[in-house]
């Protein structure tokens, strides 16, 4: 019964050791990177922050985003144990409308692991631009005449 029991301990310390071994070595404000709508035609920007949370140096190898319409880059592209850097999301809403999602996969500098950032937004009519003799509405706007 003993016996039994040192193993089973000692089982459940080497699946914690692994599990912690298998953690990604960084960590996101958010991995869902939510922009609402945005019409189209428009660029959207927003930032995460991303922290090295291992004990060791990481190094960013690279941002592969599933889409053309999304791009990303860190600040910094190596962070010490316990550094922040702001990664930078830029999303261009096409042509289409409709709802949109991707992924950004970040890949590291000698490590086979990735990490995703999923982005979603909903892609919606361009603005709308006062065009030919359509006046804007100035009530409560001060006038200046100049002479």
């Amino acid at each position: 019964m003993m016996l039994r029991s040192i193993k089973l301990f000692i089982f459940l310390l080497l699946s914690i050791a692994f599990v912690q071994a298998q953690q990604f070595p960084l960590s996101f404000s958010s991995s869902l990177c939510d922009l609402g709508t945005v019409p189209k035609g428009i660029l959207k920007n927003t930032v995460i922050q991303v922290t090295n949370i291992s004990d060791a140096p990481v190094g960013i190898y690279q941002f592969n985003s599933l889409s053309g319409f999304v791009s990303a880059r860190a600040r910094k592209t190596v962070l010490q144990p316990g550094e922040k850097t702001d990664l930078h999301i830029q999303f261009h809403a096409g042509a289409a409308q409709g709802n949109f999602e991707s992924k950004i996969v970040m890949t590291l500098i000698g490590d086979k692991r990735s990490a995703e950032i999923i982005v979603r937004a909903i892609i919606g009519a361009p603005p709308v631009l006062g065009v030919g003799k359509l006046k804007p509405d100035t009530t409560g706007v001060p006038v200046i005449r100049l002479k």
